[in-house]
């Protein structure tokens, strides 16, 4: 059986870059187009890059189980969620992040930290309300009801991937240029649809797409794009991590 070395995984759009709870994806979370997000207001990948739940490695998750991806590298996509133009026909998916040494498994790893103790009260307010009322808008209700049921009952967030930080890192916001904007043919495909699978990406393409994103984060870190000192130092950092990468793949 093939085994998934280069995988595209769309994850939901978070504004402060997957490291935690977002407080802007709650607010717009009718906007989102995965039915997990749109009811709770937040969706498991926002713990990809949180840097508390391991020193060397991140502990993250992807909404579809891939198809005979044991280990390698995943390239993060995700839609741009707008509030003020919030239709999905007019969003655009980016490149945002990478796991360069990634692993996964189905029975997940073990955090030691309850998904309840990661949300503010209006998410465990929220969940409450939905499991109360019954309420959950979209494909296979009793099945979420049964999972939130079990985050409010102190359930543990385990996470279906893993991989080591030295070759793992989200891109520069579109603010400085980090990310990039992507068409299906940037990936090998004839459409985006609604997008509920992973790709296999193809070494070629890979390649073409971290030359771009080093390209992009060592021109902030030279200060040829408008940025304070820490997001240079972060490009600089970025670029490093993506050219380890690079390494592995070619």
């Amino acid at each position: 059986m093939e085994n998934f070395e280069l995988l595209v995984a769309n994850i939901g759009w978070s504004p402060n870059g997957w490291k935690g709870f977002d407080k802007e994806m709650f607010k717009n979370r009718k906007l989102y187009q995965f039915d997990y997000i749109k009811n709770t207001g937040f969706g498991h990948e926002l713990w990809n890059f949180y840097e508390n739940f391991g020193k060397n490695v991140y502990f993250g998750d992807i909404e579809i189980k891939p198809k005979n991806f044991i280990s390698g590298t995943i390239f993060f996509v995700s839609r741009f969620v707008d509030p003020q133009n919030p239709s999905p026909q007019k969003s655009r998916f980016y490149l945002v992040g990478i796991y360069g040494d990634a692993i996964y498994e189905p029975d997940g790893f073990h955090t030691g930290t309850r998904v309840i103790d990661l949300l503010p009260d209006c998410a465990i307010e929220n969940i409450k309300k939905i499991v109360k009322t019954g309420d959950w808008k979209g494909n296979n209700p009793e099945k979420h009801l049964q999972h939130l049921d079990r985050i409010l009952k102190g359930e543990e967030y385990v996470a279906k991937l893993v991989s080591s930080k030295k070759y793992s890192t989200t891109f520069l916001p579109i603010k400085y240029n980090g990310y990039i904007e992507l068409s299906p043919e940037d990936l090998g495909v004839d459409s985006f649809g609604q997008w509920k699978i992973t790709y296999q990406l193809t070494p070629d393409k890979a390649d073409k797409l971290l030359d771009i994103a080093i390209f992009r984060h060592e021109r902030v870190a030279k200060g040829d794009v408008i940025a304070p000192e820490p997001i240079r130092k972060q490009a600089v950092d970025i670029a490093s991590k993506l050219k380890r990468i690079r390494k592995r793949i070619r």
